[in-house]
């Protein structure tokens, strides 16, 4: 971008200088109503060059995006530049309101389409304790709303009606951060599934590589200072201009829809939909509601999703122009576990519609009535830690390792339990007791609740359910010897194998060893979806010792592709996750020698084509011809069928 040519106010936007540029903007206030081009290459390969005309209301809202990953609030005299910006912001609105109603050239965007689209994650190694209430997800670096606007062609919305203003006590009526932190989608992820009730569980270290699920992002986190600011930013433009909220930008995108698109954070999103309820039934020029959006790119929390589902429960159902509903987006973006918080969103995208308009207290006695089942209900205050291969629990039961298979110290509640029961609460020894003076109640098809969030209605064995919860290797193997047929059975719906399952749910190395051994064959197995395991273990980011182990089974899986067309290369580089350079390097070498091998058989086949052709002919009435008789520049004789008498040579 040549700065030369920009006022001086828009450089020091440009180059993070706040401070100075808020001196020039109360100095100098006609800059603040000049319009500004700015030249910027797009994020695209071809890197094209493209003009915007913005006022600095705009560019301060733009630029509110690329504060979100640079935190200083440790520095002694310094602040946070996310909250330097909104500060900004916010005085530019005070100097200009005007500006709030004003298209930028480039999308089409009113400034709080821009704003929306920032979101105020961070990376938690650079998260200030003091400032943070809860662990969350950032955006992915690069990402950009000029991407974004090129899956998404021009359109327009017609007809909104001109909205009302709303105050900002009536406008932004959601909980702060810390009281969302804890939802029940977040404490199934912690839980894995099981209905224990106890607290306290110490984590463990086993063979598999990490101690939670990749869906958790315990990497991320979300400041209550940056979301406050980002609201009174959302509300400032609200008030300055309410008809933004209906107004659309390029694409037939509502403010809601960048919101969702750039992973904002719940109050954010409450606070839009609050604002214009039907924002959430609103679709794009592609058919894409908000939810779309959410489960294409991912969510920063699992209230997210709560609240689009809320407000527009038929969303689950919605197909956009590619006929794909919510659902399939996100199992075609990232798996069931592919990143942060996607599990709990996959199963919020699973519930049926009338699961979100039933009153609370309907779900919490019908949760008492179950046994206290998790359930998608912000009404959780307990929180459990996930172990890495099994669970150990203080006063509740021993490492199945340390302790012998069946002692009569075992609880009598949990001997006389089911199999299913026993799998759930992830009590490895009691299913080891179980399989040995039970072995036929491996053969029983369960008719359960995954903890993909879908009702298991064939062919679900335990082997399955098991898988989901990062078995040891002798429980799996246990289980195998019981029913050895459950290694190929196809779960419905879904057509999953338990390998498929394994490498979902980080399951251990050694577990998928145990699966491998039982039958190699499984590793070419597709399900519905058209993914083979090494497909489940990418899109899940196992560990790379699992993906080298499928690789060495069966090489030629780097080559497949799913049901949309990915192959495990893309769907590793899209979701980078932290063994992705590992992950791509192992996938790049098989290819190589797979593509080697090809090479050089086909010039094998290439130089000894003619010999194989002459072998393999045989004369019109005698013996195959001979390789001194056969001549490769000569041709073939045959008869022509009309006259037998003439001879064609070809």
């Amino acid at each position: 971008m040549n700065r030369s040519a920009l006022p001086p106010l828009f450089v020091y936007m440009e180059t993070g200088d706040w401070a100075r540029a808020a001196e020039r903007a109360k100095k100098h206030p006609r800059e603040v109503k000049a319009w500004a081009s700015i030249r910027s290459k797009s994020s695209g390969g071809d890197q094209r060059i493209s003009g915007a005309k913005r006022l600095a209301l705009h560019h301060a809202c733009f630029k509110l995006r690329s504060s979100v990953n640079h935190l200083t609030g440790k520095q002694v005299g310094k602040e946070d530049p996310f909250v330097e910006v909104c500060n900004f912001i916010l005085m530019l609105i005070q100097m200009y309101p005007d500006a709030a109603g004003k298209r930028e050239s480039r999308h089409g965007c009113l400034p709080l389409h821009l704003a929306a689209f920032a979101s105020c994650t961070l990376s938690g190694s650079h998260a200030d304790s003091e400032s943070v209430s809860s662990r969350e997800p950032s955006p992915t670096s690069g990402f950009s709303l000029s991407s974004l606007s090129n899956t998404m062609p021009f359109g327009t919305s017609g007809g909104a009606a001109r909205p009302t203003s709303l105050n900002n006590n009536n406008r932004s009526k959601s909980e702060n951060t810390s009281g969302t932190s804890r939802t029940a989608g977040f404490m199934e992820e912690m839980f894995v599934g099981t209905q224990a009730d106890q607290k306290g569980a110490t984590p463990m270290t086993g063979e598999g590589g990490n101690s939670t699920s990749v869906s958790m992002g315990a990497n991320f986190l979300i400041s209550e200072k940056r979301e406050d600011m980002a609201v009174k930013v959302l509300n400032a433009l609200l008030d300055a201009f309410p008809r933004g909220i209906r107004m659309d930008s390029e694409g037939g995108r509502l403010p809601l829809h960048t919101a969702c698109a750039g992973r904002a954070t719940p109050r954010v999103v409450s606070t839009l939909i609050t604002a214009y309820p039907a924002a959430a039934r609103h679709r794009n020029a592609d058919g894409f509601l908000p939810l779309h959006l959410a489960a294409h790119w991912g969510i920063s929390h699992p209230n997210v999703a709560t609240y689009l589902l809320k407000a527009y429960p038929d969303a689950t159902f919605g197909r956009n122009r590619w006929e794909r509903s919510p659902l399939e987006e996100a199992l075609c973006m990232a798996g069931e576990n592919g990143r942060p918080h996607q599990a709990a969103l996959v199963r919020a995208l699973r519930k049926h519609p009338s699961y979100w308009t039933r009153p609370a207290e309907l779900i919490k006695e019908e949760r008492k009535q179950q046994g206290r089942q998790i359930v998608d209900i912000d009404d959780l205050d307990d929180l459990t830690t996930l172990s890495d291969d099994y669970p150990t629990k203080t006063g509740s039961r021993e490492s199945p390792e340390a302790s012998p298979k069946h002692t009569n110290g075992f609880n009598h509640k949990k001997v006389t339990a089911d199999l299913q029961t026993l799998i759930r609460d992830q009590d490895w020894s009691s299913v080891m007791t179980k399989l040995e003076t039970n072995p036929l109640d491996a053969e029983e098809e369960l008719k359960v609740t995954t903890r993909g969030g879908f009702n298991a209605i064939h062919s679900f064995t335990p082997l399955h359910y098991a898988c989901e919860r990062r078995p040891p290797h002798r429980v799996v193997e246990a289980l195998i010897a019981a029913h050895p047929e459950a290694v190929t059975k196809r779960a419905m719906p879904g057509g999953a194998l338990p390998l498929h399952v394994a490498c979902t749910w980080h399951a251990p190395l050694s577990t998928i060893n145990s699966l491998l051994k039982a039958d190699k064959a499984t590793c070419k197995v597709k399900d519905e979806l058209g993914n083979l395991p090494l497909h489940s273990a990418v899109f899940s980011g196992i560990s790379t010792s699992t993906v080298e182990r499928l690789l060495r089974t069966y090489p030629k899986a780097t080559l497949a592709r799913n049901g949309q067309g990915s192959l495990p290369e893309e769907i590793a580089k899209r979701l980078r996750h932290e063994n992705r350079n590992d992950v791509m390097e192992l996938l790049n070498n098989s290819k190589d020698e797979i593509m080697a091998k090809r090479d050089s058989k086909h010039r094998r086949h290439k130089t000894d084509g003619g010999r194989v052709f002459a072998s393999s002919h045989k004369g019109r009435d005698g013996p195959p011809i001979s390789e001194e008789d056969y001549d490769g520049q000569q041709g073939v004789e045959v008869s022509y069928k009309q006259e037998e008498s003439e001879l064609v040579w070809i």
